[in-house]
Protein backbone atom coordinates (compact mmCIF):
# COMPACT_ATOMS: atom_id res chain seq x y z
CA UNK A 1 0.00 0.00 0.00
CA UNK A 2 1.13 3.40 -0.87
CA UNK A 3 1.51 5.34 1.92
CA UNK A 4 0.23 9.08 1.09
CA UNK A 5 1.96 10.09 4.71
CA UNK A 6 4.03 13.69 4.39
CA UNK A 7 7.03 14.13 6.20
CA UNK A 8 7.11 17.33 8.54
CA UNK A 9 9.15 18.98 10.53
CA UNK A 10 7.48 17.62 13.60
CA UNK A 11 8.45 14.19 11.97
CA UNK A 12 12.23 14.97 12.49
CA UNK A 13 14.07 13.39 15.29
CA UNK A 14 15.41 16.57 17.67
CA UNK A 15 14.92 19.06 20.49
CA UNK A 16 12.40 21.50 19.92
CA UNK A 17 13.72 24.73 21.80
CA UNK A 18 11.17 24.44 24.29
CA UNK A 19 12.21 20.62 25.08
CA UNK A 20 16.07 21.99 25.13
CA UNK A 21 15.62 25.09 27.64
CA UNK A 22 13.81 22.48 29.96
CA UNK A 23 16.48 19.85 29.79
CA UNK A 24 18.99 22.71 30.61
CA UNK A 25 16.88 23.66 33.73
CA UNK A 26 16.81 20.13 34.95
CA UNK A 27 20.67 19.88 34.38
CA UNK A 28 20.73 23.46 36.74
CA UNK A 29 18.65 22.15 39.43
CA UNK A 30 21.01 18.69 39.67
CA UNK A 31 24.16 21.04 39.58
CA UNK A 32 22.74 22.99 42.43
CA UNK A 33 21.54 19.92 44.46
CA UNK A 34 24.83 18.32 44.04
CA UNK A 35 27.19 21.70 44.61
CA UNK A 36 26.45 21.53 48.85
CA UNK A 37 27.08 17.93 49.08
CA UNK A 38 30.45 18.01 46.37
CA UNK A 39 31.73 21.27 48.92
CA UNK A 40 31.09 19.03 52.09
CA UNK A 41 33.10 16.39 50.29
CA UNK A 42 35.73 19.29 49.86
CA UNK A 43 35.64 20.21 53.16
CA UNK A 44 35.47 16.64 54.84
CA UNK A 45 38.73 15.79 52.77
CA UNK A 46 40.69 19.52 53.71
CA UNK A 47 39.76 18.85 57.13
CA UNK A 48 41.01 15.23 57.34
CA UNK A 49 44.38 16.80 55.90
CA UNK A 50 44.55 18.95 58.64
CA UNK A 51 44.09 16.21 61.11
CA UNK A 52 46.83 14.73 59.53
CA UNK A 53 48.93 17.72 59.72
CA UNK A 54 48.75 18.19 63.25
CA UNK A 55 49.32 14.35 63.99
CA UNK A 56 52.42 14.78 62.02
CA UNK A 57 53.22 17.75 64.04
CA UNK A 58 52.58 16.09 67.24
CA UNK A 59 54.60 13.11 66.12
CA UNK A 60 57.65 15.18 65.29
CA UNK A 61 57.62 16.99 68.83
CA UNK A 62 57.62 13.59 70.13
CA UNK A 63 60.68 12.38 68.09
CA UNK A 64 62.44 16.07 69.16
CA UNK A 65 61.67 15.02 72.61
CA UNK A 66 63.16 11.20 72.56
CA UNK A 67 66.62 12.70 71.41
CA UNK A 68 66.61 15.63 73.85
CA UNK A 69 66.39 13.72 76.96
CA UNK A 70 62.31 14.16 76.91
CA UNK A 71 62.37 17.31 76.54
CA UNK A 72 59.87 19.02 74.42
CA UNK A 73 60.34 22.34 71.98
CA UNK A 74 60.12 25.87 73.80
CA UNK A 75 57.39 28.25 71.70
CA UNK A 76 60.39 30.61 71.97
CA UNK A 77 64.28 29.77 72.19
CA UNK A 78 67.15 32.26 72.60
CA UNK A 79 70.60 30.95 71.40
CA UNK A 80 72.97 30.60 73.94
CA UNK A 81 71.06 32.90 76.14
CA UNK A 82 71.37 36.06 73.95
CA UNK A 83 67.67 37.10 74.14
CA UNK A 84 68.24 39.21 70.91
CA UNK A 85 68.48 35.58 69.06
CA UNK A 86 65.21 34.23 69.21
CA UNK A 87 63.54 31.21 67.51
CA UNK A 88 60.58 29.27 67.17
CA UNK A 89 59.41 25.91 68.12
CA UNK A 90 58.64 25.00 64.62
CA UNK A 91 61.82 25.28 63.72
CA UNK A 92 63.41 22.66 65.71
CA UNK A 93 61.32 20.15 64.50
CA UNK A 94 61.76 20.65 61.04
CA UNK A 95 63.90 17.22 60.62
CA UNK A 96 60.77 15.42 61.95
CA UNK A 97 58.53 16.44 58.74
CA UNK A 98 61.20 16.05 56.31
CA UNK A 99 62.34 19.41 56.24
CA UNK A 100 65.94 18.14 56.64
CA UNK A 101 66.87 20.91 53.63
CA UNK A 102 65.23 23.80 55.29
CA UNK A 103 66.72 22.91 58.77
CA UNK A 104 70.17 22.44 57.83
CA UNK A 105 69.82 26.15 55.95
CA UNK A 106 68.48 27.76 58.84
CA UNK A 107 71.36 29.40 60.78
CA UNK A 108 70.66 29.11 64.84
CA UNK A 109 73.46 31.66 65.47
CA UNK A 110 71.22 33.95 63.88
CA UNK A 111 67.89 35.15 64.83
CA UNK A 112 64.92 33.55 62.94
CA UNK A 113 64.16 37.61 61.14
CA UNK A 114 67.91 38.00 60.31
CA UNK A 115 68.46 38.76 56.89
CA UNK A 116 71.22 35.77 56.81
CA UNK A 117 68.11 33.33 57.37
CA UNK A 118 65.53 34.78 54.80
CA UNK A 119 66.11 32.19 52.49
CA UNK A 120 65.64 29.63 54.27
CA UNK A 121 62.33 30.90 56.18
CA UNK A 122 60.97 31.53 52.89
CA UNK A 123 59.97 27.75 52.20
CA UNK A 124 56.51 27.17 52.41
CA UNK A 125 56.16 23.97 54.24
CA UNK A 126 52.93 21.81 53.15
CA UNK A 127 52.43 20.42 57.09
CA UNK A 128 52.08 23.88 58.32
CA UNK A 129 49.24 24.98 56.32
CA UNK A 130 45.58 23.98 56.68
CA UNK A 131 43.97 22.34 53.80
CA UNK A 132 40.29 24.74 54.64
CA UNK A 133 42.24 27.85 54.36
CA UNK A 134 41.75 30.77 51.80
CA UNK A 135 45.01 31.97 50.05
CA UNK A 136 47.55 28.89 50.39
CA UNK A 137 50.02 30.99 48.90
CA UNK A 138 50.17 34.24 51.31
CA UNK A 139 53.20 34.75 52.97
CA UNK A 140 53.67 36.69 56.18
CA UNK A 141 53.58 40.74 54.58
CA UNK A 142 50.05 40.24 53.33
CA UNK A 143 51.88 38.75 49.47
CA UNK A 144 52.37 36.06 47.66
CA UNK A 145 56.15 37.00 46.33
CA UNK A 146 58.14 33.55 46.85
CA UNK A 147 61.17 35.86 48.75
CA UNK A 148 59.02 36.68 51.56
CA UNK A 149 58.22 34.58 54.95
CA UNK A 150 56.24 31.71 55.18
CA UNK A 151 53.10 31.16 56.75
CA UNK A 152 51.57 28.78 59.37
CA UNK A 153 48.11 27.98 60.22
CA UNK A 154 48.91 26.42 63.94
CA UNK A 155 50.39 27.86 66.63
CA UNK A 156 50.88 26.77 70.53
CA UNK A 157 48.72 27.92 73.35
CA UNK A 158 51.23 29.17 75.44
CA UNK A 159 49.37 30.06 78.36
CA UNK A 160 45.68 31.47 79.66
CA UNK A 161 46.01 35.71 79.76
CA UNK A 162 45.94 36.95 83.37
CA UNK A 163 42.92 39.12 82.18
CA UNK A 164 40.98 35.71 80.79
CA UNK A 165 41.65 34.37 84.53
CA UNK A 166 39.81 36.78 86.18
CA UNK A 167 37.29 36.79 84.26
CA UNK A 168 36.21 32.95 84.72
CA UNK A 169 37.04 33.54 88.06
CA UNK A 170 35.00 36.36 88.81
CA UNK A 171 37.93 38.66 90.57
CA UNK A 172 38.98 41.91 90.04
CA UNK A 173 42.05 43.42 88.14
CA UNK A 174 44.07 43.97 90.89
CA UNK A 175 44.11 40.31 92.14
CA UNK A 176 47.55 38.92 91.91
CA UNK A 177 47.38 35.36 89.99
CA UNK A 178 50.27 34.06 87.92
CA UNK A 179 49.44 32.69 84.44
CA UNK A 180 48.29 29.03 83.84
CA UNK A 181 51.44 27.84 81.03
CA UNK A 182 51.21 25.77 78.20
CA UNK A 183 53.06 22.90 77.01
CA UNK A 184 55.39 24.77 75.75
CA UNK A 185 55.54 27.47 77.05
CA UNK A 186 59.04 28.69 79.72
CA UNK A 187 58.38 27.71 83.16
CA UNK A 188 58.27 30.65 85.34
CA UNK A 189 59.49 28.75 87.85
CA UNK A 190 62.62 29.22 86.32
CA UNK A 191 64.45 32.45 87.39
CA UNK A 192 65.15 34.11 84.06
CA UNK A 193 62.90 32.52 81.53
CA UNK A 194 64.43 34.59 79.02
CA UNK A 195 67.39 32.12 79.45
CA UNK A 196 65.59 29.09 78.95
CA UNK A 197 66.71 26.57 76.47
CA UNK A 198 65.09 23.38 77.59
CA UNK A 199 61.53 22.62 77.63
CA UNK A 200 58.91 20.54 79.65
CA UNK A 201 59.91 16.73 79.73
CA UNK A 202 56.75 14.81 78.70
CA UNK A 203 56.49 12.72 81.36
CA UNK A 204 56.25 15.98 83.75
CA UNK A 205 52.72 16.77 82.23
CA UNK A 206 49.61 16.54 83.49
CA UNK A 207 47.38 13.96 81.93
CA UNK A 208 48.68 14.42 78.30
CA UNK A 209 46.12 13.55 76.60
CA UNK A 210 43.95 16.00 77.95
CA UNK A 211 46.62 18.66 77.48
CA UNK A 212 46.75 20.85 74.01
CA UNK A 213 50.15 20.92 72.45
CA UNK A 214 49.32 22.51 68.97
CA UNK A 215 45.41 23.94 67.65
CA UNK A 216 44.87 26.06 64.43
CA UNK A 217 45.44 29.74 64.31
CA UNK A 218 44.53 30.05 60.18
CA UNK A 219 44.59 32.48 57.84
CA UNK A 220 47.25 34.38 59.48
CA UNK A 221 48.37 37.30 58.15
CA UNK A 222 44.62 38.07 57.10
CA UNK A 223 42.41 39.59 59.96
CA UNK A 224 39.26 37.20 59.81
CA UNK A 225 36.11 37.43 62.51
CA UNK A 226 33.98 34.75 62.50
CA UNK A 227 34.84 33.50 59.24
CA UNK A 228 34.80 36.51 57.34
CA UNK A 229 37.57 39.20 56.30
CA UNK A 230 37.86 41.69 58.96
CA UNK A 231 38.46 45.48 57.47
CA UNK A 232 39.40 47.50 59.88
CA UNK A 233 38.95 50.19 60.62
CA UNK A 234 42.70 50.17 61.44
CA UNK A 235 45.20 50.43 63.84
CA UNK A 236 43.00 47.85 65.54
CA UNK A 237 42.87 47.70 69.59
CA UNK A 238 40.79 44.86 71.33
CA UNK A 239 41.83 47.08 74.55
CA UNK A 240 43.87 44.06 76.06
CA UNK A 241 47.18 42.99 76.33
CA UNK A 242 46.66 40.49 73.03
CA UNK A 243 48.76 42.15 69.92
CA UNK A 244 47.67 45.27 68.42
CA UNK A 245 46.55 45.24 64.45
CA UNK A 246 48.49 47.99 62.98
CA UNK A 247 47.59 50.65 60.14
CA UNK A 248 48.11 47.88 57.65
CA UNK A 249 45.62 45.02 58.56
CA UNK A 250 48.19 42.42 58.92
CA UNK A 251 48.20 39.98 61.66
CA UNK A 252 51.21 39.59 63.68
CA UNK A 253 52.80 35.93 64.15
CA UNK A 254 52.05 34.77 60.78
CA UNK A 255 55.30 33.18 59.92
CA UNK A 256 56.06 29.80 60.90
CA UNK A 257 59.79 30.74 61.87
CA UNK A 258 58.41 33.83 63.99
CA UNK A 259 58.66 32.73 67.54
CA UNK A 260 55.70 34.92 68.00
CA UNK A 261 53.61 32.72 66.21
CA UNK A 262 51.73 31.29 69.22
CA UNK A 263 48.06 31.71 70.72
CA UNK A 264 47.73 32.24 74.43
CA UNK A 265 44.28 32.53 75.57
CA UNK A 266 42.90 35.91 75.56
CA UNK A 267 38.94 35.35 75.01
CA UNK A 268 36.82 37.33 73.13
CA UNK A 269 33.88 38.80 72.49
CA UNK A 270 30.80 36.60 70.30
CA UNK A 271 32.12 39.80 67.66
CA UNK A 272 35.76 39.02 67.97
CA UNK A 273 36.04 42.56 68.77
CA UNK A 274 37.05 43.20 72.50
CA UNK A 275 38.52 41.16 74.90
CA UNK A 276 38.99 39.44 77.69
CA UNK A 277 35.44 37.84 76.55
CA UNK A 278 34.16 34.54 76.72
CA UNK A 279 34.48 33.04 73.24
CA UNK A 280 37.67 31.22 72.89
CA UNK A 281 37.45 29.21 70.09
CA UNK A 282 37.13 30.68 65.80
CA UNK A 283 36.29 34.55 66.91
CA UNK A 284 39.20 35.78 65.69
CA UNK A 285 42.36 34.79 64.34
CA UNK A 286 44.46 37.55 66.06
CA UNK A 287 46.63 35.31 67.66
CA UNK A 288 43.83 32.98 69.14
CA UNK A 289 42.40 29.69 68.19
CA UNK A 290 41.06 29.88 64.86
CA UNK A 291 39.85 27.83 61.82
CA UNK A 292 37.77 27.54 58.84
CA UNK A 293 36.31 24.47 59.40
CA UNK A 294 32.34 24.74 60.28
CA UNK A 295 31.90 24.72 64.33
CA UNK A 296 35.20 24.33 65.46
CA UNK A 297 38.66 23.01 65.21
CA UNK A 298 40.94 20.59 65.15
CA UNK A 299 43.88 20.15 68.03
CA UNK A 300 46.73 17.88 68.88
CA UNK A 301 47.29 17.03 72.78
CA UNK A 302 50.76 16.15 74.06
CA UNK A 303 50.08 12.47 74.09
CA UNK A 304 49.90 12.99 69.99
CA UNK A 305 46.03 12.47 69.98
CA UNK A 306 43.93 14.61 67.33
CA UNK A 307 40.72 15.37 68.40
CA UNK A 308 38.08 18.37 67.21
CA UNK A 309 37.18 20.89 69.99
CA UNK A 310 33.79 22.20 69.36
CA UNK A 311 33.36 26.25 69.27
CA UNK A 312 30.98 25.99 71.91
CA UNK A 313 33.19 24.59 74.35
CA UNK A 314 32.78 25.91 78.08
CA UNK A 315 35.46 28.71 78.26
CA UNK A 316 36.90 27.01 81.82
CA UNK A 317 37.41 23.70 80.29
CA UNK A 318 39.23 24.86 76.95
CA UNK A 319 41.59 26.95 79.67
CA UNK A 320 42.16 23.63 81.72
CA UNK A 321 42.77 22.04 78.70
CA UNK A 322 46.04 24.66 77.83
CA UNK A 323 47.25 24.13 80.98
CA UNK A 324 49.56 21.95 82.33
CA UNK A 325 48.60 22.08 85.85
CA UNK A 326 46.12 19.78 86.91
CA UNK A 327 42.40 20.85 87.86
CA UNK A 328 43.02 19.88 91.78
CA UNK A 329 46.24 22.31 91.70
CA UNK A 330 44.31 25.30 90.92
CA UNK A 331 43.91 27.53 93.81
CA UNK A 332 40.46 28.17 93.28
CA UNK A 333 38.64 24.18 93.61
CA UNK A 334 36.09 25.63 91.85
CA UNK A 335 37.34 26.31 88.72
Amino acid sequence: MHDNRHITKQNRVGFTLIELLVVIAIIAILIGLMLPAIQKVREAAARLGCQNNLKQLGLAVHNYASVNNDNIPLAVTYFNGDITIKHSWMTYILPYIEQNNVFDSYKFNLSWDDPGNAQAIRNKINTFLCPSTPDPNRRSDGSININSRAVTDYATPQFVSLNFIRLIKNLPPTTEITIWEGAMCASKADENEDIRTVGKKLKNIKESGSTLLVVEDAGRPGHYMRNLKANGPYPFDEKCNNAIIPASGLVFGAAWADPQSGCPLHGFDDKGEKCPGLCVINCTNNNEAYSFHKGGMNAVFVDGSVKFIKEIIYPKTYANLISVIKEEDFVDPNF
